[in-house]
Protein backbone atom coordinates (compact mmCIF):
# COMPACT_ATOMS: atom_id res chain seq x y z
CA UNK A 1 0.00 0.00 0.00
CA UNK A 2 1.27 3.32 -1.28
CA UNK A 3 1.67 6.11 1.51
CA UNK A 4 1.87 9.73 0.46
CA UNK A 5 4.26 12.12 1.70
CA UNK A 6 4.15 16.07 1.72
CA UNK A 7 6.84 18.54 2.56
CA UNK A 8 5.75 22.03 3.46
CA UNK A 9 8.07 24.72 1.66
CA UNK A 10 9.99 22.58 -0.61
CA UNK A 11 12.05 24.46 -2.59
CA UNK A 12 14.40 23.22 -5.24
CA UNK A 13 16.99 25.35 -6.74
CA UNK A 14 19.10 25.12 -9.99
CA UNK A 15 21.83 27.24 -10.80
CA UNK A 16 23.03 27.37 -14.46
CA UNK A 17 26.23 28.41 -13.60
CA UNK A 18 27.53 24.85 -12.35
CA UNK A 19 29.64 23.22 -15.48
CA UNK A 20 31.43 19.78 -14.80
CA UNK A 21 35.04 20.19 -13.81
CA UNK A 22 36.21 16.73 -14.73
CA UNK A 23 34.75 13.59 -15.78
CA UNK A 24 36.07 10.21 -15.66
CA UNK A 25 35.10 6.41 -16.96
CA UNK A 26 36.77 3.44 -15.36
CA UNK A 27 37.27 0.08 -16.22
CA UNK A 28 36.81 -2.67 -13.42
CA UNK A 29 40.39 -2.55 -12.19
CA UNK A 30 40.72 0.91 -12.30
CA UNK A 31 42.16 2.41 -15.41
CA UNK A 32 40.36 5.46 -16.88
CA UNK A 33 38.78 5.94 -20.51
CA UNK A 34 36.79 9.08 -21.65
CA UNK A 35 38.52 11.25 -19.20
CA UNK A 36 37.89 14.93 -19.70
CA UNK A 37 39.26 18.25 -17.30
CA UNK A 38 38.64 21.61 -17.76
CA UNK A 39 41.55 23.56 -17.35
CA UNK A 40 42.64 26.14 -14.56
CA UNK A 41 41.45 23.91 -12.01
CA UNK A 42 43.21 21.44 -9.61
CA UNK A 43 43.31 17.81 -10.72
CA UNK A 44 41.68 15.51 -8.54
CA UNK A 45 44.39 12.62 -7.77
CA UNK A 46 41.76 10.91 -4.85
CA UNK A 47 39.05 9.21 -6.87
CA UNK A 48 39.82 4.96 -6.72
CA UNK A 49 40.21 2.71 -4.28
CA UNK A 50 39.47 5.16 -1.31
CA UNK A 51 37.70 2.51 0.73
CA UNK A 52 34.97 1.55 2.66
CA UNK A 53 33.54 1.43 6.48
CA UNK A 54 36.62 1.40 9.16
CA UNK A 55 38.78 0.65 5.83
CA UNK A 56 39.78 4.03 4.20
CA UNK A 57 42.95 5.91 2.73
CA UNK A 58 43.43 8.80 0.44
CA UNK A 59 44.82 6.56 -2.22
CA UNK A 60 46.70 9.44 -4.76
CA UNK A 61 46.97 8.59 -8.45
CA UNK A 62 50.50 9.32 -8.93
CA UNK A 63 50.98 10.88 -12.76
CA UNK A 64 54.79 12.23 -12.41
CA UNK A 65 57.60 10.48 -14.56
CA UNK A 66 54.37 8.94 -16.45
CA UNK A 67 54.03 6.32 -13.86
CA UNK A 68 50.55 6.80 -13.51
CA UNK A 69 50.35 4.33 -10.46
CA UNK A 70 47.68 4.48 -6.99
CA UNK A 71 49.96 5.11 -4.10
CA UNK A 72 48.18 2.62 -1.07
CA UNK A 73 49.37 2.96 2.03
CA UNK A 74 51.72 0.43 1.74
CA UNK A 75 51.58 -0.55 -1.87
CA UNK A 76 51.92 0.97 -5.33
CA UNK A 77 49.19 -0.57 -7.43
CA UNK A 78 49.20 -0.85 -11.00
CA UNK A 79 45.14 0.04 -12.71
CA UNK A 80 46.85 -0.72 -15.92
CA UNK A 81 47.16 -4.58 -14.88
CA UNK A 82 45.23 -4.93 -12.06
CA UNK A 83 48.36 -5.72 -9.92
CA UNK A 84 50.69 -3.87 -6.98
CA UNK A 85 54.01 -3.50 -8.03
CA UNK A 86 55.26 -5.60 -4.57
CA UNK A 87 54.39 -8.64 -2.84
CA UNK A 88 51.07 -8.87 -0.30
CA UNK A 89 52.78 -8.81 2.81
CA UNK A 90 50.16 -11.02 4.19
CA UNK A 91 50.51 -13.30 1.45
CA UNK A 92 51.53 -16.10 3.60
CA UNK A 93 48.01 -15.75 5.66
CA UNK A 94 45.42 -18.16 5.81
CA UNK A 95 43.21 -18.81 2.73
CA UNK A 96 45.61 -17.08 0.49
CA UNK A 97 47.73 -19.50 -0.65
CA UNK A 98 46.62 -19.92 -4.34
CA UNK A 99 46.55 -16.31 -5.06
CA UNK A 100 49.66 -14.29 -6.49
CA UNK A 101 51.03 -12.25 -4.17
CA UNK A 102 50.50 -9.60 -6.46
CA UNK A 103 46.53 -9.26 -6.86
CA UNK A 104 44.56 -6.72 -6.18
CA UNK A 105 40.39 -7.38 -4.81
CA UNK A 106 40.35 -11.00 -5.35
CA UNK A 107 40.78 -10.50 -8.85
CA UNK A 108 37.07 -9.01 -8.07
CA UNK A 109 37.21 -5.13 -8.17
CA UNK A 110 33.47 -5.15 -8.16
CA UNK A 111 32.91 -6.13 -4.74
CA UNK A 112 36.17 -5.84 -2.95
CA UNK A 113 38.96 -2.77 -2.91
CA UNK A 114 42.03 -2.48 -0.84
CA UNK A 115 42.98 0.87 0.06
CA UNK A 116 45.71 0.24 2.08
CA UNK A 117 47.63 -2.57 -0.10
CA UNK A 118 48.16 -4.69 2.92
CA UNK A 119 44.57 -6.24 4.41
CA UNK A 120 42.88 -8.31 1.60
CA UNK A 121 39.32 -8.17 2.70
CA UNK A 122 38.84 -11.75 4.36
CA UNK A 123 42.08 -12.05 6.23
CA UNK A 124 42.53 -10.89 9.68
CA UNK A 125 45.13 -8.20 9.89
CA UNK A 126 44.10 -6.72 13.02
CA UNK A 127 47.18 -4.82 14.83
CA UNK A 128 48.07 -6.18 18.52
CA UNK A 129 44.49 -5.72 18.93
CA UNK A 130 41.60 -4.66 17.26
CA UNK A 131 40.72 -0.59 16.51
CA UNK A 132 43.88 -0.41 19.13
CA UNK A 133 43.95 3.07 20.83
CA UNK A 134 46.98 4.12 23.22
CA UNK A 135 46.27 4.72 27.25
CA UNK A 136 46.20 7.92 28.54
CA UNK A 137 47.76 8.40 31.78
CA UNK A 138 46.67 10.01 34.77
CA UNK A 139 49.23 12.61 35.16
CA UNK A 140 50.63 13.14 31.67
CA UNK A 141 47.24 11.71 29.48
CA UNK A 142 48.07 10.67 25.92
CA UNK A 143 51.38 12.06 25.70
CA UNK A 144 52.04 9.60 28.95
CA UNK A 145 51.25 6.53 26.96
CA UNK A 146 53.48 6.91 24.22
CA UNK A 147 57.13 6.46 23.33
CA UNK A 148 60.18 8.78 24.94
CA UNK A 149 60.52 11.41 27.69
CA UNK A 150 56.78 11.62 28.19
CA UNK A 151 56.84 11.34 31.98
CA UNK A 152 59.28 12.89 33.05
CA UNK A 153 61.42 10.48 32.35
CA UNK A 154 61.69 7.68 29.72
CA UNK A 155 59.23 5.83 28.36
CA UNK A 156 60.71 2.76 26.42
CA UNK A 157 57.37 1.88 24.45
CA UNK A 158 53.53 2.46 24.38
CA UNK A 159 50.59 1.25 26.55
CA UNK A 160 47.97 -0.10 24.21
CA UNK A 161 44.95 -0.53 25.97
CA UNK A 162 43.47 -4.05 26.59
CA UNK A 163 41.09 -4.71 28.87
CA UNK A 164 42.41 -8.38 30.91
CA UNK A 165 41.44 -11.30 28.93
CA UNK A 166 41.85 -9.79 25.55
CA UNK A 167 43.93 -11.95 22.69
CA UNK A 168 47.25 -10.39 21.31
CA UNK A 169 48.56 -10.78 18.44
CA UNK A 170 52.12 -10.95 16.80
CA UNK A 171 52.76 -8.03 14.92
CA UNK A 172 55.08 -9.10 13.00
CA UNK A 173 56.41 -12.62 11.78
CA UNK A 174 59.10 -13.86 14.13
CA UNK A 175 60.15 -16.82 16.75
CA UNK A 176 59.62 -16.60 20.60
CA UNK A 177 62.98 -15.57 21.59
CA UNK A 178 62.19 -15.36 25.34
CA UNK A 179 58.58 -15.54 28.09
CA UNK A 180 59.13 -14.99 31.45
CA UNK A 181 58.37 -12.87 34.51
CA UNK A 182 59.66 -9.70 35.29
CA UNK A 183 58.88 -7.01 38.54
CA UNK A 184 57.84 -4.20 36.50
CA UNK A 185 56.79 -5.91 33.05
CA UNK A 186 54.83 -8.94 34.81
CA UNK A 187 54.53 -11.77 32.76
CA UNK A 188 56.04 -10.86 29.01
CA UNK A 189 57.14 -12.50 25.76
CA UNK A 190 59.35 -10.91 23.41
CA UNK A 191 59.28 -11.57 19.93
CA UNK A 192 62.23 -11.85 17.36
CA UNK A 193 62.07 -10.61 13.71
CA UNK A 194 64.27 -10.14 11.01
CA UNK A 195 63.59 -7.98 7.34
CA UNK A 196 66.39 -7.59 4.80
CA UNK A 197 68.35 -5.17 6.60
CA UNK A 198 67.16 -4.87 10.22
CA UNK A 199 66.68 -7.02 13.53
CA UNK A 200 64.09 -5.91 15.78
CA UNK A 201 62.68 -7.33 19.29
CA UNK A 202 59.23 -6.66 19.82
CA UNK A 203 58.07 -7.27 23.40
CA UNK A 204 54.48 -7.81 24.62
CA UNK A 205 54.05 -7.08 28.40
CA UNK A 206 51.68 -7.01 31.29
CA UNK A 207 50.37 -10.28 30.07
CA UNK A 208 47.74 -12.30 32.25
CA UNK A 209 49.84 -15.15 32.52
CA UNK A 210 53.12 -17.05 30.74
CA UNK A 211 53.03 -16.70 26.81
CA UNK A 212 52.11 -20.19 25.39
CA UNK A 213 53.81 -19.09 22.24
CA UNK A 214 56.97 -21.23 21.37
CA UNK A 215 58.67 -21.73 17.76
CA UNK A 216 58.03 -19.72 15.09
CA UNK A 217 55.37 -17.41 14.95
CA UNK A 218 53.25 -15.77 12.05
CA UNK A 219 51.85 -12.44 11.67
CA UNK A 220 48.84 -12.44 13.77
CA UNK A 221 49.38 -15.41 15.76
CA UNK A 222 47.99 -14.81 19.13
CA UNK A 223 50.81 -14.46 21.65
CA UNK A 224 49.28 -14.62 25.12
CA UNK A 225 46.03 -12.35 26.50
CA UNK A 226 46.27 -8.84 28.40
CA UNK A 227 46.41 -8.81 32.27
CA UNK A 228 47.33 -7.03 35.32
CA UNK A 229 50.56 -8.25 35.93
CA UNK A 230 53.84 -6.42 37.27
CA UNK A 231 53.64 -2.90 37.71
CA UNK A 232 50.26 -2.86 36.34
CA UNK A 233 48.55 -5.30 39.07
CA UNK A 234 46.90 -2.52 40.97
CA UNK A 235 45.49 -0.93 37.11
CA UNK A 236 42.08 0.27 36.85
CA UNK A 237 40.17 -1.42 35.06
CA UNK A 238 39.36 1.50 32.37
CA UNK A 239 43.37 1.27 32.13
CA UNK A 240 44.08 -2.04 31.55
CA UNK A 241 46.72 -2.33 28.39
CA UNK A 242 49.59 -4.14 27.33
CA UNK A 243 52.85 -2.73 27.06
CA UNK A 244 54.90 -2.53 23.70
CA UNK A 245 58.24 -1.99 23.10
CA UNK A 246 60.94 -3.13 20.24
CA UNK A 247 64.39 -2.57 19.82
CA UNK A 248 66.50 -2.81 16.64
CA UNK A 249 69.39 -2.94 15.02
CA UNK A 250 71.27 -3.88 12.01
CA UNK A 251 71.05 -7.52 10.73
CA UNK A 252 72.20 -9.90 13.22
CA UNK A 253 72.10 -7.60 16.35
CA UNK A 254 71.67 -9.29 19.39
CA UNK A 255 69.58 -8.32 22.00
CA UNK A 256 71.31 -6.34 24.47
CA UNK A 257 73.28 -4.31 21.35
CA UNK A 258 70.08 -3.26 20.17
CA UNK A 259 68.78 0.04 21.20
CA UNK A 260 65.00 0.95 21.92
CA UNK A 261 62.86 2.40 18.98
CA UNK A 262 59.28 3.77 18.69
CA UNK A 263 57.00 0.85 18.55
CA UNK A 264 54.40 2.89 16.89
CA UNK A 265 56.73 2.70 13.80
CA UNK A 266 56.45 -1.21 13.93
CA UNK A 267 52.98 -0.70 13.70
CA UNK A 268 50.00 -1.02 10.57
CA UNK A 269 47.91 1.41 13.08
CA UNK A 270 48.94 4.67 13.11
CA UNK A 271 47.43 7.37 15.87
CA UNK A 272 46.23 10.89 16.09
CA UNK A 273 46.88 13.32 18.76
CA UNK A 274 44.03 11.73 21.56
CA UNK A 275 45.64 8.55 20.43
CA UNK A 276 43.01 7.00 17.93
CA UNK A 277 43.79 5.13 15.21
CA UNK A 278 44.42 7.94 12.34
CA UNK A 279 43.75 5.48 9.27
CA UNK A 280 45.40 8.09 6.64
CA UNK A 281 48.74 8.62 8.53
CA UNK A 282 51.69 7.14 7.65
CA UNK A 283 54.60 5.89 10.12
CA UNK A 284 58.19 6.91 9.37
CA UNK A 285 58.84 3.78 7.64
CA UNK A 286 56.14 3.90 5.48
CA UNK A 287 56.88 7.34 4.07
CA UNK A 288 60.77 6.19 3.81
CA UNK A 289 59.60 2.97 1.60
CA UNK A 290 57.39 5.65 -0.65
CA UNK A 291 60.46 7.64 -0.95
CA UNK A 292 62.93 5.04 -1.91
CA UNK A 293 60.46 3.90 -4.30
CA UNK A 294 59.92 7.01 -6.10
CA UNK A 295 63.80 7.70 -6.14
CA UNK A 296 63.99 4.31 -7.32
CA UNK A 297 61.48 4.94 -10.25
CA UNK A 298 63.51 8.44 -11.44
CA UNK A 299 67.07 6.35 -10.92
CA UNK A 300 65.37 3.89 -13.66
CA UNK A 301 64.36 6.20 -15.78
CA UNK A 302 67.36 8.25 -15.87
CA UNK A 303 69.03 4.93 -16.80
CA UNK A 304 66.61 4.77 -19.73
CA UNK A 305 67.32 7.99 -20.91
CA UNK A 306 71.29 7.58 -20.79
CA UNK A 307 70.72 4.23 -22.84
CA UNK A 308 68.80 6.17 -25.34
Amino acid sequence: MGVNVYFDDLKITHSSNLSIVSADDYYPFGLTFNSSERSGFTTNKFLYNQGTGDKQFKTERVTELGLDLDMTKFRMYDPALGRFWQIDPMADQAGQESWTPYQYAFNNPIRYNDPLGDCPPGVDCDDVVKNPRIRATPNSGITGGRFGNTRGRFHNGIDVLASKGTSLKSMHKGSVFAAAEHPKLGHYVIIKSESENETFYTTYAHLNESSTASGDVEMGDEIGKSGKSGNAKDMPKDQEHVHISVKSGEKGTSYSEASFVNPEDYMKTQFDSEGNPDPNKLSAGQVQAIVDFINDAIEKKNTEEDKN
